[in-house]
């Protein structure tokens, strides 16, 4: 990710980063979060075995739970000087907040960007005892490596989807606390696929232009004796080869008029590069039908995070998706996320959306129940 992803985002500022002071009420409302907590309740962040954001194995992370409320007043605070911050003419729409996150002494974040949709993002520092500055390292959109050091009241804001960042030296000191609150420009994840669709456009030329000569072609004209394209990456060559018979199957079709086939094919082509996780959380329920005709598990399957498509319909408030999967199919509403351990579909939903959404107010008629992820930190086998 930190080596491909960058280079095919959507930058909006110059830089990538900066650092100012949080509005005063926030560091007000987040001290009071702090100041109430109870450390024999801290939540065990249960990363996966094999995730290295950060070094768990040795150093575990947990979580303060923030008051709905709160957060709500957080993004309300946070939003808007983020709009400026990309330029003041797109709105953005809230993907993510979570609790307080807190790092131990020894803590490593590896360097890295986040996953879509945490396109743009804040962390405000709520409180530190460290022995030394524990900085953010970022790499700049000019590719310079910069450390910015916060301290509680501070806010840092960053395009993290493009922005390699994390804190890669341990941690001396006995905790560093703060909050992540993340955004994406409106329809962010839906244009950039967009822009996908687009790029493979340009591919397809390419394509067309090396099956129509009797030998393969470089991007320049020059002859290739390899089966694939040499402005190809290695790593595509597979995905090449399935475009290819892919393009000589329609050609087929359209010489033998098969045109029930050529349907059935341009639908798998509308869904390539989709999930049905993606398409539940976008609300693309015709995707998701697509997706069904092809192979009905993949509406009920889960990911490497444990979630199932009903999870992620449920925190982005998408109705008709949820309807549809809870109709037709034999869910247990009340499944929790993370192989068991994590949040029910109502537990996400009332973390993401207004009281009385129609979404909390289905899944509640439905028998759903709020069940938030537990790890106590006296039990971190849990």
């Amino acid at each position: 990710m930190n080596l491909r992803q960058p280079p095919l985002m959507k930058n909006y500022t110059s830089a990538g980063y900066a650092k100012m002071s949080a509005p005063a009420p926030v560091t007000r409302m987040l001290k009071e979060v702090w100041d109430a907590r109870d450390v024999d309740e801290y939540q065990s962040e249960n990363w996966a075995r094999g995730t290295t954001y950060v070094n768990h194995w040795d150093s575990p992370t947990y979580m303060i739970p923030v008051p709905k409320k709160v957060e709500e007043s957080i993004v309300q605070y946070v939003q808007p000087i983020m709009e400026r911050w990309i330029g003041g003419n797109t709105p953005l729409v809230l993907t993510s907040i979570y609790g307080i996150r807190v790092y131990e002494e020894g803590a490593i974040l590896a360097p890295h960007v986040d996953r879509l949709p945490l396109v743009t993002s804040c962390i405000l520092q709520v409180a530190q005892e460290v022995d030394e500055d524990w900085p953010l390292e970022i790499i700049d959109h000019s590719g310079n490596a910069v450390n910015i050091t916060a301290y509680p009241g501070d806010m840092i804001i960053y395009e993290g989807h493009s922005i390699i960042h994390g804190r890669p030296f341990p941690l001396q000191g006995e905790f560093y606390a703060n909050i992540f609150v993340h955004f994406e420009p409106i329809e962010y994840t839906e244009r950039h696929t967009n822009r996908d669709e687009e790029d493979q456009a340009d591919l397809a030329r390419l394509y067309q232009l090396a099956m129509d000569g009797k030998r393969r072609v470089t991007a320049s004209g020059k002859s290739s004796g390899s089966d694939v394209p040499n402005y190809i990456p290695e790593e595509k060559h597979s995905m090449w080869r399935q475009e290819y018979v892919y393009q000589q199957f329609v050609a087929k079709q359209k010489s033998s008029g098969n045109n029930d086939n050529k349907r059935k094919d341009e639908k798998k082509q509308k869904t390539e590069g989709l999930t049905a996780h993606t398409a539940a959380a976008t609300g693309r329920l015709s995707l998701l039908k697509i997706m069904e005709e092809r192979d009905p598990k993949v509406l009920v399957s889960s990911d490497v995070n444990g979630w199932r498509p009903l999870h992620e319909a449920a925190r982005r408030g998408q109705t008709a998706v949820i309807k549809y999967l809870l109709e037709n199919y034999d869910h247990d509403v009340n499944e929790r996320t993370n192989d068991g351990r994590g949040g029910t579909a109502l537990f996400w939903a009332e973390q993401m959306l207004d009281e009385d959404h129609e979404v909390i107010n289905y899944l509640k008629k439905k028998g759903a129940k709020n069940i938030s992820p537990e790890y106590s930190r006296k039990d971190k086998t849990t």
